[in-house]
């Protein structure tokens, strides 16, 4: 059984295949995506391509987000 650890310290159980995680909305801006493994975020988006939009973290001079 493989395991994932998240940026919290705890470990998760991977499957042994993917699996599709579904939002039915009429509202897909309102939701956020977190990666609680890379800490990447998504906003939900209405597009043909894709239902997600990566947030891009801006970064101070100082080096802070």
């Amino acid at each position: 059984m493989k395991k994932r650890k998240l940026l919290s310290g705890e470990e998760v159980i991977e499957l042994e295949r993917a699996t599709t995680l579904k939002v039915y909305t009429k509202c897909p801006n309102k939701y956020k995506l977190i990666d609680m493994e890379t800490g990447e975020e998504y906003i939900g988006i209405d597009s043909e391509n894709s239902h997600w939009d990566k947030i891009e973290k801006k970064v101070s001079k100082d080096g802070e987000t």
